[in-house]
C-alpha cells in the first residue's frame, strides 16, 4: 500500500482540499513503513489537473489518495485510475490516518 498526502502548505505539511491544491505528495509507503515526498509533475496546462495528477499517482503505484475534502472530479479521476480517495478532518496527523486506513 502507497498513501498520498495531498499536501496544499509545503511549509506547514497541511493537507489539501483536493487534487487541485496539491503542491506536493507526501507518500506513506507500507513496505519501507516510510515517508517521502514526491514532488508534482511539470503541467503546463491547468485544465483538468485531477485527471492528470490521477494517472501520475498511479504511475508511481499510489493506492490510496488523503485530501481534506475529495470532489467529485477528483474521486472520479482517481476511481477511474483504480486508486482509494479518502476524506479526513485530522491536519497534519499523518500516522494516525495511516492506521485508520489500515483498520478499514
Amino acid at each position: 500500500m502507497k498513501v498520498a498526502f495531498i499536501i496544499s502548505d509545503i511549509e506547514n505539511m497541511s493537507i489539501g482540499d483536493c487534487l487541485s491544491s496539491a503542491k506536493m505528495f507526501y507518500i506513506y509507503d507500507e513496505v519501507s513503513a516510510s515517508y517521502y515526498t514526491l514532488e508534482l509533475p511539470k503541467i503546463e496546462e491547468e485544465h483538468f489537473l485531477a485527471k492528470l495528477f490521477s494517472e501520475f499517482l498511479k504511475e508511481n503505484r499510489i493506492t490510496t489518495v488523503v485530501a481534506k475534502d475529495m470532489g467529485p472530479k477528483a474521486k472520479a479521476s482517481l476511481e477511474e485510475q483504480g486508486i482509494k480517495w479518502v476524506n479526513t478532518s485530522l491536519p497534519n496527523q499523518f500516522d494516525n490516518i495511516i492506521k485508520h486506513i489500515k483498520n478499514t
